[in-house]
């Protein structure tokens, strides 16, 4: 199961080399297939922007992209990998809400089973399924639509992230 498994934490993993480099295409990706995987991530624009586009060298860490860019190109590194399933561990919390959105409408038409990880309720609200912890334990289980009405806690976080927005 493991080789099926791709996993972007919120913790980017950024190497100093190349953002190519750091997208471990194999041998058989294209440029096509990389800029594809950008654009579905969200990122061709800002990679594009940059001096040396997909070529420009990363600091350690990823220290010159913003905390956004770098969650950015773990997704795409994610896709690159064509594995079945996609964990997010908070993988999308430095985007905005309008990114973030993106970058889950085009998972979904991928058709590629993803897990998400997440404290933004409004992230969660396209899920299938939407399981509900509370200090460790499991408090709700359904659609954004069946938690809304049957629990509370998870209708108090959407409602508090709603009204912030």
């Amino acid at each position: 199961i493991r080789k099926d498994i791709a996993f972007v934490s919120q913790k980017s993993q950024i190497l100093q080399a190349s953002i190519e480099e750091n997208l471990f295409p194999s041998l058989e990706d294209k440029q096509e297939d990389i800029d594809k995987a950008l654009e579905e991530a969200m990122a061709k624009d800002f990679v594009s922007a940059l001096p040396e586009g997909s070529k420009t060298l990363l600091q350690p860490g990823g220290s010159n992209l913003s905390g956004g860019q770098k969650q950015r190109i773990l997704i795409a590194r994610a896709l690159l990998s064509k594995r079945k399933i996609l964990f997010l561990d908070d993988a999308t919390s430095a985007l905005d809400y309008r990114t973030d959105a993106s970058v889950r409408e085009n998972l979904r038409k991928k058709k590629i089973t993803t897990v998400l990880v997440s404290q933004r309720a409004t992230s969660l609200s396209s899920c299938s399924k939407i399981l509900v912890l509370d200090k460790g334990e499991a408090v709700g289980l359904g659609s954004h639509e069946e938690l809304l009405s049957s629990c509370p806690i998870y209708r108090e976080i959407y409602q508090m992230q709603v009204d912030q927005k």
